[in-house]
Parts: structure tokens; C-alpha cells; sequence
């Protein structure tokens, strides 16, 4: 799953529908996003933090580093500028969840850090930007699978911002350089102009975002060892497609 944006309800029905479809041993791996836009964020992070029993696998998006400070906009442009950058792509609303009125505070590091909760600073920070297993690479955003030369790059040497912001560079690229992946960050229900329902699966790469917090669904991809892409996705409103 991949960017669940405070979605806290969204999860839990996703996870019944899933426990439901698919009994027994499972590893969840989300991809990021966990905050911002949607209305509950200290909840979902609450919830994420049960999830984390050392199998589930929890990765980091751009705009969880937004309020760790490590976007491209507090790098380059300061932490006011950073600030600013994050309240307006909808870090007002998680701070809302913390029940925290960001406007009555002062653009400085000292509030910040003081009104995102701590213990889920921590717990964002101790995880990693992607994940391999024998068949896929697991990332929020995707990566450069060439360089200019057009050699193979391998993900562990790029940037992390690379890895949580780059879209067309990735998503239109048909090669099969870094092996099959499983990424969000783009919804498809603007980027590709489909139904929100719709997981977009390729050859070389499967994206999950459906655009929950934007009115689609929160979907989850289904994989096994049989073979790279899906078998099947499931939305939280119950509905199971499988993967021919």
C-alpha cells in the first residue's frame, strides 16, 4: 500500500478485507505517505506503529520527510520557506489531528518539532526509502533506472529525494533496468486518467496510489513468488480483481 494520507479508517478496512481474501501468514509493505491531507494522521501513525512487529516492512515518502525536515524545500530554501512548503500541501491537517492550530505558532524549528509529535518523529526516521526482496524493488516514488550513458544505476547510490519526488523520468521509462517495481506517489486517478479503483499495473513496474485522500480508494497489490507484478489488488471497499 502507498500513500495513505491519514487514512486511518481506509486502513482498517482495508486490512479486514485483506485478512478476509488472504488468512493466514502475510507481510504488509507500505510505501509511504502516511501524513498530510487527510484528517488522521495521529491516528493512523498509532495504528502503523502496532503494525510494526519487525516483518511489516514501512517505508519513507516526501511527504513524511516534509515533517522531518529533509524535503528539497527546507534543504535549499530554509526552514521558514520549508515550513510554509509543507503547511500548504497538507501538513495543516495533520498537525490538526494533534489537535494543534499551527497558525497561532512561530515559523521556527523549536515549534515544529514541538508540534509533530515526537515518538512519531522517531518512528518515521528509523525507517528506510526502499526494500528488495528476490523479485521486486519497493519504493515511494521510483528512481533513474539509467544514467545519462544509459548504465544500468542501481537505486542504493541515488539521493532520497530522488526516491520520494521523481515522477515522468520513472513512470515513462519502459525499461527493465532495476528489475520490477512496486511504487506510489502519483495517483492514477490524474496521472493517467482512470478510475479511482484502478492500480496501474506494467510490465516493468505496478504504481498503488489510487488517489485515496483525493476521493478514490486506498488499494493494496497482492503478490506472491510466482512472479514479479500482482495476482490480484483489493480496495478498502472490498472489491478483489485478481491479476490474469
Amino acid at each position: 500500500m502507498s500513500d495513505l494520507h491519514g487514512g486511518n479508517e481506509q486502513l482498517g478496512q482495508i486490512i479486514e478485507h485483506i485478512e478476509r481474501e488472504y488468512p493466514g501468514e502475510k507481510q504488509f509493505i507500505f510505501l509511504g505517505d502516511y501524513i498530510d491531507r487527510g484528517p488522521q494522521t495521529r491516528e493512523l501513525l498509532n495504528r502503523l506503529i502496532t503494525l510494526d512487529n519487525g516483518h511489516n516492512i514501512f517505508l519513507r515518502g516526501n511527504h513524511d520527510d516534509m515533517a522531518l525536515g529533509l524535503s528539497p524545500n527546507y534543504v535549499q530554501s530554509g526552514f521558514r520557506n520549508g515550513f510554509a512548503n509543507w503547511m500548504s500541501n497538507g501538513g495543516e491537517q495533520t498537525l490538526k489531528s494533534y489537535g494543534v492550530d499551527w497558525s497561532k505558532h512561530h515559523f521556527s524549528e523549536e515549534a515544529l518539532y514541538n508540534l509533530f509529535s515526537q515518538e512519531h518523529r522517531e518512528w518515521l526516521l528509523k525507517h528506510p526509502y526502499f526494500y528488495k526482496d528476490e523479485q521486486r524493488t519497493y519504493v515511494h516514488a521510483g528512481f533513474y533506472r539509467a544514467d545519462a550513458e544509459g548504465n544500468p544505476w542501481p537505486i542504493e547510490t541515488q539521493n532520497y529525494q530522488v526516491l520520494t519526488w521523481i515522477r515522468d523520468p520513472f513512470l515513462k521509462d519502459n525499461s527493465n533496468a532495476g528489475g520490477y517495481v512496486v511504487h506510489g506517489h502519483t495517483p492514477t486517478i490524474f496521472y493517467y486518467s482512470r478510475e479511482p479503483a484502478m492500480v496501474d499495473i506494467c510490465d516493468n513496474r505496478c504504481n498503488v496510489d489510487t488517489g485515496a485522500v483525493y476521493g478514490g480508494v486506498l488499494s493494496a497489490a497482492i503478490f506472491d513468488e510466482s512472479r514479479p507484478g500482482p495476482i490480484a489488488t483489493i480496495d478498502h471497499t472490498g472489491k478483489h480483481i485478481k491479476v490474469s
